[in-house]
């Protein structure tokens, strides 16, 4: 019985609170508007993409916008000794080596002894030198007395042009042997001297004394001549890559790193890439230059090469914004941006990409400040005003936002409390008198049964 008691007066008071999230909407004034009002103490208008405040705001954040900084690629490298300023000295002749004449870390001028081979080869060639310069003695002295016999009629003309045509053969064959001498170098007796073809550093050596060196089987040179003050970088970039790095032509400046000095970054240039790219590993290879003045930096040392990739003109419109300030209008991306005074405006933007919790924008300047905080509520004040001017309804308003959020709250919190009496619920009318009031009416209430 005391059930039935608690169970019949939910029913009024569920049309007194339907009655009440009606009445606002009828036009009439009750106490829940003035206490909205007195929250709100500043009054929002809205024109266009345009939200002002009379007085001040709270609960809305702005952030300046950041420039973005100019594109840029890492890639992975290698240096390697400068092939332009590098030479590879191999000996001419086989032979044992009797004397190194340089150390390793030496500096060499062209020309340079740089060590001592006895060799047999190189004593064939000063005898070939020697036996064509006796050929040529000869063959001269046997033209002079064709010559001569040609003149008295003694013997035929082609006597004297074989003597001749011998002449020249052994011209030929004494200037062979000896530009040949001259090109490989001296020597002192059969020991041949092996002289440096450049000036530079001798950055690898491969010579012991007694070591037996043949050029048709030698694998490693006997030196290495460089400059280590100019050195090349070989980097491997990627297939996809191609077309980034289509910003960054030959002579753009590259930044170099290394693990072995963390605080100090070298300065390159971009020099020639591949044609192809590598079957296996799908990489193509770029080289670079490095001048390398203190000589810090070694061959075959590993390091991370650094450069921009496009100009400031292709992305200088763009900016990055906190991607709180981005918001969706329909299918376009929008943020407000705060004016002069307490005003905010809405404005499209293109968002090009999305990291790290912020936005690569074009849209906004520099300059700007971007809405962080609240946006939210800017954005349904906007979209409030588009749609009352559709409609020609009534101007919107602090107050009258928070009277139709209360109206909902009230109205859902109602259908939910009262489930299990929906069907009596929804048999309580409110008809709307003329003057702008609302009677609520309500079945009546069955009275309890008598024990």
């Amino acid at each position: 019985m005391k059930i039935m008691c608690l169970r019949y007066p939910l029913v009024p008071l569920l049309a007194l609170l339907l009655g009440a999230a009606i009445l606002p909407s009828c036009g009439k004034t009750d106490e829940a508007a003035p206490a909205a009002q007195e929250k709100v103490v500043s009054k929002p208008s809205v024109k266009g993409d345009i939200v002002t405040f009379t007085g001040g705001l709270e609960g809305v954040r702005t952030e300046a916008v950041r420039e973005v900084a100019p594109a840029a690629l890492t890639l992975p490298g290698r240096l390697i000794w400068n092939e332009d300023k590098t030479v590879r000295v191999f000996s001419p002749f086989a032979g044992r080596v009797v004397k190194s004449l340089v150390q390793l870390g030496d500096t060499v001028k062209q020309g340079q002894p740089l060590v001592e081979l006895a060799s047999a080869e190189f004593g064939q060639a000063q005898a070939d030198v020697r036996r064509a310069a006796a050929d040529l003695q000869l063959a001269r002295a046997n033209a002079s007395r064709a010559q001569e016999l040609a003149d008295a009629g003694i013997v035929a003309r082609k006597d004297l042009q074989q003597a001749q045509a011998d002449l020249a053969r052994t011209s030929a064959e004494s200037t062979r042997a000896s530009v040949r001498l001259a090109q490989v170098g001296t020597g002192a007796g059969n020991n041949f001297i092996l002289k440096a073809p450049l000036a530079g550093v001798v950055v690898d050596k491969n010579v012991n004394p007694g070591q037996e060196f043949r050029p048709d089987t030698a694998q490693n040179p006997l030196f290495v001549i460089s400059d280590p003050t100019a050195l090349w970088l070989v980097m491997d970039a990627n297939e996809s890559d191609l077309g980034r790095l289509s910003g960054a032509p030959a002579g753009t400046k590259l930044q170099i790193t290394s693990s072995a000095y963390q605080d100090k970054a070298f300065e390159g240039v971009v020099g020639q890439r591949a044609d192809f790219v590598d079957a296996t590993t799908r990489t193509f290879k770029i080289r670079g230059a490095v001048a390398n003045s203190e000589r810090l930096l070694k061959a075959e040392m590993f390091v991370r090469a650094t450069f921009p990739l496009a100009t400031n003109a292709e992305k200088g419109d763009r900016v990055s914004i906190p991607l709180s300030a981005v918001m969706l209008d329909r299918e376009q991306r929008v943020t407000f941006v705060a004016r002069e005074g307490v005003s905010f405006e809405r404005r499209r933007i293109t968002v090009y990409q999305e990291v790290a919790g912020q936005a690569i924008v074009s849209g906004v300047t520099a300059s700007d400040k971007v809405v962080t905080e609240g946006a939210l509520y800017l954005q349904q004040l906007v979209n409030a005003a588009r749609i009352n001017t559709v409609g020609a309804a009534k101007p919107v308003t602090a107050a009258s936002a928070a009277a139709d959020f209360a109206t909902t709250t009230v109205t859902n919190a109602a259908t939910g409390a009262a489930s299990g009496a929906a069907d009596m619920a929804t048999k309580a009318a409110a008809t709307v008198l003329p003057g702008g009031k609302a009677a609520v009416s309500a079945p009546p209430v069955p009275a309890p049964a008598q024990k």
